[in-house]
């Protein structure tokens, strides 16, 4: 099954890390965590095969999504 990706901003602070780790037991997605750490805290990530943290500021996302080739630019 080819899974979606789902991208998270903030996914480091308390509830990012929450929704990706309800997200993450539905196991239909990849998902990519997109944080600054400036209030998270890499102690909230969710070990899990399909989660990916990214530690970029939000105004870098297009670039960054780009450069780990899970985003097409339409």
């Amino acid at each position: 099954m080819n899974k979606n990706h789902i991208i998270v901003t903030g996914g480091a602070g308390f509830v990012g890390s929450n929704l990706i780790e309800h997200l993450s037991n539905l196991k239909r997605f990849k998902i990519i965590s997109i944080d600054n750490y400036s209030s998270g805290s890499s102690n909230n990530h969710i070990k899990h095969k399909d989660v990916k943290y990214i530690r970029c500021e939000t105004r870098e996302i297009e670039k960054t999504l780009f450069k780990i080739k899970c985003w097409k630019i339409i």
